[in-house]
């Protein structure tokens, strides 16, 4: 089956189940794959426009027109706003939200909705790190920053951007002796043994 066809079942599917999360995924991804932004936009627009219906539907849509249309800032916001009020427990759509704050320059806004996050799920190691990253560099809370790797690091022993992060973390606020030069040598050389390029 074409991509052509695909979509055209697609679009069938979605008449037949309109508030089917799973269709409205696969119907969205492709259009955007294809660069149908057109119908993307439609399609999206449409769900988002629609009163009532299910909140994880109209929720799930709102995401990924912030993300996959060429709105305004602005209007990324206010999407993500709907989306927020529809499902106010999304971690996901927080997680979204800390990373547009982010790269908006509006780090204490990036920093509340990581945090808002880590409340509804508290096993996301990815987001301690980005809150660790971001607590060292903007509050200058390199104490504050070790305690979030080290909980990420409980969550995923492995993971190499962790592993740095906590390694520069107890260069900087550790104590200088032997000891600390030995753990910090240590967790870099878990980096490397998980990426040895």
């Amino acid at each position: 089956m074409g991509r052509e066809e695909a979509i055209a079942m697609l679009r069938r599917s979605t008449r037949l189940q309109p508030q089917s999360v799973n269709i409205l995924h696969l119907h969205a991804k492709m259009l955007h794959l294809e660069n149908k932004t057109e119908e993307l936009a439609a399609l999206l627009n449409g769900v988002v426009a629609t009163e009532g219906g299910q909140a994880e539907w109209r929720a799930y849509a709102t995401s990924l027109a912030a993300l996959w249309l060429n709105n305004s800032t602005a209007e990324q916001y206010r999407l993500l706003d709907i989306g927020l009020k529809l499902q106010p427990d999304s971690c996901a759509r927080l997680a979204v939200y800390a990373a547009m704050h982010e790269s908006e320059g509006n780090f204490e806004g990036a920093i509340d909705m990581y945090e808002r996050a880590l409340e509804l799920l508290p096993t996301a190691a990815t987001l301690y790190n980005s809150l660790a990253v971001l607590v060292k560099r903007e509050r200058k809370d390199v104490k504050g920053a070790k305690r979030l790797l080290e909980k990420a690091l409980q969550l995923e022993p492995h993971d190499p951007e962790t592993l740095f992060h906590l390694a520069i973390c107890l260069h900087e606020c550790g104590p200088r002796n032997e000891a600390n030069a030995d753990k910090q040598i240590a967790l870099l050389d878990r980096v490397l043994a998980v990426r040895p390029q």
